[in-house]
């Protein structure tokens, strides 16, 4: 029996939503309210909001796409979408999935190594750091989404629920007057860079048709991936209200990590925890490792089928990965223009597919539940008949 559960090859849509929340829960803290942050506390508030419930209907209605192989009639989402597009389109889109991968991995282990090597270890070297993070991803990527999901199940809620009482207490600091100067005015263009900073953030929705044949009770998946964008959200919107009502809209635009700033700001009471901090970026630091890992699978799921196995297309794509990540640190043009083309080039088109894809099968699958009861009532006429 334990044979069994550990090797089925399938996870639970509660499973999923913990996956989701260790992979969102620290970049987006990390890198959403440095992106946002100079555009003006009105500007950023507006936009997250805008921008989660975009992520919300968009992963609600990615999250039904694919099927359940074991379910008659039903295929894979990359079978259904080469019948759709052909073989060369649908090895197109694994193509934009291993470029969005590449680089997402690669963004991971440069934080990973960034912020520990600035806030938790700096006497490591930064090469050192980011090689065991590649390490550990490959180790979770190769457990493959079971070993993913049990690590993510175990922590992702007690992560979450420790972020959300250390920016509770920082949001006892909030000075409202601040808050309002901070504001500024609502413009368009920052509204919509905000709103598509946020929406992109969310990426990984794209991928989601990749694993549905892989969750168990995929009936529940769009309900978890709702919780999760909404879990994220609130941390997200609670570390923008704390950095603008604290730091004002200078301290903002000039904090390269605020989440990171409120977390040194802060401190519980108490005889435990003085420097609850220190756990915390330790926390921090282990979300950016399991979306290391989140990345190195996918990008073993995207080359599946291909020569050299999933293993080797794992292998292949954590030491590229790691590579571009060190490239990353030498070249920060090489940073900007990977995100330009990973979350600004790949992410939409990614999300456009599956989005189509499910707006195809919803309705074909009208079309067939109409063609049924046409034939059903047409039988009926000629029985009366």
């Amino acid at each position: 029996m334990k044979k069994m559960f550990s090797n089925n090859h399938k996870i639970t849509a509660r499973q999923v939503q913990a996956l989701l929340l260790t992979d969102w829960t620290g970049k987006i803290m990390l890198i959403l309210p440095a992106l946002v942050g100079g555009l003006g506390g009105r500007n950023a508030v507006a936009g997250a909001l805008a921008g989660l419930a975009l992520a919300v209907a968009a992963g609600v209605l990615i999250g039904g796409t694919g099927g359940n192989k074991e379910a008659k009639g039903k295929e894979s989402y990359l079978a259904a979408l080469e019948k759709r597009i052909g073989y060369v389109g649908a090895v197109t889109v694994r193509l934009l999935y291993g470029v969005y991968f590449l680089y997402h991995t690669a963004l991971m282990l440069y934080l990973c190594g960034e912020t520990a090597v600035t806030c938790l270890l700096p006497e490591t070297e930064f090469w050192q750091v980011t090689l065991v993070a590649v390490l550990l991803g490959c180790y979770l990527a190769w457990g493959g989404l079971e070993v993913r999901g049990r690590v993510s199940e175990l922590t992702a809620f007690v992560i979450w629920g420790l972020f959300f009482l250390m920016l509770l207490f920082s949001m006892l600091s909030l000075e409202p007057s601040q808050l309002a100067m901070s504001g500024g005015s609502l413009e368009i263009e920052p509204f919509f860079s905000c709103v598509g900073g946020v929406l992109l953030g969310f990426g990984v929705l794209g991928a989601l048709p990749l694993i549905r044949d892989q969750v168990e009770d995929s009936n529940h998946l769009p309900g978890r991936i709702r919780n999760a964008v909404v879990l994220t959200g609130v941390l997200l919107l609670m570390v923008l209200l704390s950095g603008f009502g604290i730091f004002g809209a200078a301290g903002m635009e000039k904090l390269r990590w605020p989440v990171i700033a409120l977390m040194s700001s802060g401190r519980l009471q108490g005889i435990f925890l003085q420097r609850w901090d220190v756990l915390l970026l330790g926390l921090l630091v282990f979300g950016l490792f399991m979306s290391v890992g989140c990345g190195i699978y996918y990008l073993g799921v995207a080359a599946d089928g291909y020569r050299s196995g999933r293993r080797g297309w794992l292998a292949a794509g954590a030491a590229v990965s790691w590579l571009l990540c060190l490239w990353m640190r030498q070249s920060h043009p090489v940073l900007l223009w990977g995100a330009r083309i990973a979350f600004w080039g790949c992410t939409p088109i990614l999300f456009l597919i599956a989005v189509w894809l499910r707006l195809r099968e919803k309705l074909e699958q009208r079309r067939m539940v109409s063609g049924h009861h046409t034939g059903k009532e047409q039988d009926e006429r000629e029985e009366r008949q």
